[in-house]
């Protein structure tokens, strides 16, 4: 009978009934001990009642262990359940994670594959025109081999939940701009035609994530210019509503080019997505888009005409800075942010002085030349020791600043000049521009932290160099020298 005190304890609580062996085992021993002493337990049971006794005991028992064995079985089908169900969830993620590899195999080598094949024919090619026509197709697909590697890198981050949620003072008019010049909007190189509209009532200020949406405008902005590149595309910013301190916006990106079907418009948003014949890219840009406006509580949504073309759209809301804070951002944004060149530089039409910090030879030299085609004189420094010594006795107008970097890292160099720059006393601060190949959020927060002005990831062309140089050095002045 005492048996049956954890066996349904067991029965009614799981393994928390287990503690019940505890008591029992301890009163059965203090029973048998006390009958081994000689102690003679009283049978309070009458003789005529002790059959009855018995089979009440045998009956409880057997229910008890009946309700034992149902139990189990009953724990045994929904063990066997979860199973089942977690091996069918291993085999799809098992499948799901064979087809991520094979595409990113895929989306890999093919651009590599044209990067090597050009690079070698260019190699062995004597005519001019043919060699940089087989040398522009190689770059072009290295560009695509850039934009994947980024696009996965910042997938993954998105899917581990390493990207949160920041909040810093933005103008949305200069955010556009600067998302624009990124592009390469209205250079007259070929681009669609582009209109832009940010309705009257829209905050010159906003408090909120600049990083995050800058890259949803640059996803969007540049899907519609791969898919309607000689066609009409209109981007507008509107107000919706305004409660005390906070105002909701709507960013709108719509294109005349050739719509999506209906059929695969629920897909879209979904990794290495390509419904349609012939789509460009690898399918990760709207993931990643529909992705960052969750973290900023949006979503994106879309409507599309097959032959007609697609807009797409999302709701945000903004913090509304307050009269001192705007007043404060005003002043700042009316600083000029160019510096005068030095060393008699701008009798030459130079841009400005640009010190590069740089271990790699290749890199620098590619820096260098890209910098000069940009109308820059430049400085070398293969180590942040170089970098602070240069620093020292040139007033440079602008340092772009590798962060692993030997003898002394790029962030000690940051110190040591913003040191440097105390005890001079002029209140003069050259802008420094990160310049890494890791292009991770934490990053770039640390670098602004460490006295860093600005972050350009590798790797970089020539638009997004020219978006650089036009915060910090101005826009490009027609009499500046380039070199071919």
């Amino acid at each position: 009978m005492f048996i049956m005190i954890p066996v349904g304890a067991v029965t009614l609580m799981g393994h928390r009934g287990l503690w019940w062996l505890v008591p029992t085992v301890a009163v059965v021993m203090l029973m048998m001990w006390l009958n081994a002493s000689g102690y003679e337990f009283p049978n309070v049971i009458p003789p005529e009642d002790r059959r009855l006794d018995s089979v009440l005991t045998w009956f409880t028992s057997l229910a008890i262990l009946s309700l034992l064995i149902t139990r189990y079985d009953a724990e045994y089908a929904r063990s066997a359940e979860e199973l089942r169900a977690s091996l069918k969830q291993a085999d799809i993620a098992s499948k799901a994670k064979a087809r991520f590899l094979a595409s990113l195999s895929h989306e890999l080598r093919t651009p590599l594959h044209g990067v090597l094949g050009m690079l070698e024919l260019a190699k062995e090619t004597t005519a001019t025109d043919k060699r940089n026509e087989r040398i522009e197709a190689a770059c072009r697909a290295a560009e695509m081999l850039s934009g994947l590697m980024g696009d996965l890198f910042d997938l993954s981050q998105i899917e581990r939940g390493t990207v949160k949620k920041k909040s810093e003072p933005f103008s949305p008019h200069r955010l556009l701009q600067d998302v624009l010049g990124v592009l390469g909007v209205g250079k007259g190189d070929g681009h669609a035609r582009v209109s832009v509209s940010i309705l009257s009532d829209v905050p010159r200020w906003l408090i909120g994530d600049r990083f995050k949406l800058r890259q949803v405008l640059v996803n969007l902005i540049g899907n519609a210019q791969k898919y309607a590149p000689n066609g009409d595309i209109g981007i507008k910013v509107t107000k919706l509503l305004e409660r005390g301190t906070t105002c909701m916006l709507r960013f709108e990106v719509r294109d005349d080019g050739p719509g999506i079907d209906p059929q695969i418009l629920p897909f879209i948003c979904e990794p290495f997505f390509r419904g349609q014949t012939g789509s460009q890219g690898a399918g990760l840009g709207l993931a990643i888009t529909s992705r960052l406006l969750e973290i900023m509580g949006g979503r994106l949504r879309v409507t599309s005409t097959p032959g007609q073309g697609s807009s797409f759209w999302f709701d945000l809301e903004f913090e509304v800075p307050g009269k001192g804070v705007v007043e404060r951002l005003m002043a700042q944004e009316a600083k000029p942010r160019t510096t005068t060149p030095k060393h008699g530089m701008a009798a030459a039409g130079a841009r400005g002085l640009v010190l590069v910090v740089e271990d790699n030879p290749i890199g620098r030299q590619l820096m260098k030349e890209m910098l000069e085609r940009a109308g820059c004189n430049v400085r070398e420094a293969a180590d942040g020791r170089q970098a602070v010594d240069l620093a020292e006795v040139l007033d440079m107008d602008l340092i772009l600043m590798d962060l692993n970097l030997p003898v002394m890292d790029g962030y000690e160099a940051v110190r040591e000049i913003r040191k440097m720059e105390k005890l001079k006393g002029n209140g003069r601060e050259v802008p420094i521009v990160a310049v890494t190949a890791l292009a991770v959020e934490v990053e770039r927060e640390r670098c602004l932290r460490e006295g860093m002005n600005d972050f350009i990831a590798k790797p970089f062309g020539m638009k997004e160099l020219e978006s650089l140089l036009g915060r910090w050095l101005g826009e490009k002045s027609v009499n500046d020298p380039v070199e071919t």
